[in-house]
């Protein structure tokens, strides 16, 4: 299982609008982290995607601010959706690959499920 820079750097955007007063613009983030304005638009569209932010449009007073309080955000939340889901199904797997990549999968996603994003 590999976790992308995409999730990795969610996990930054969430921390950042954690301890943001307000909304924090798509500038802001790329700002903050360094990245380009491109790529931190990316970035919060697919954490709104996956339920994580919640955006507010306008050039003035739009941003985006958390979903849920941060202790109730998880590693796995952004593992499942930003990433497209922990150890996700492969067409070609065979019947005992699926088996194992389930077991592994609930493993994955029960320890990331007790890492609140607070403590990340």
């Amino acid at each position: 299982m590999q976790i992308t820079n995409q999730a990795l750097f969610a996990i930054q955007v969430a921390k950042e609008l954690a301890k943001a007063e307000g909304l924090l613009s798509n500038a802001d983030i790329a700002e903050q982290l360094d990245i380009t304005i491109s790529y931190a638009t990316q970035i919060t569209h697919a954490m709104k995607k996956a339920g994580l932010v919640i955006g507010r449009k306008g050039r003035t007073g739009g941003g985006y601010k958390l979903a849920k309080p941060p202790d109730r955000i998880t590693l796995a939340d952004f593992l499942d959706g930003v990433d497209g889901g922990i150890c996700p199904d492969v067409e070609t797997d065979s019947k005992a690959l699926r088996k194992t990549r389930e077991v592994v999968r609930k493993i994955v996603k029960d320890a990331a499920a007790t890492k609140k994003l607070k403590n990340l």
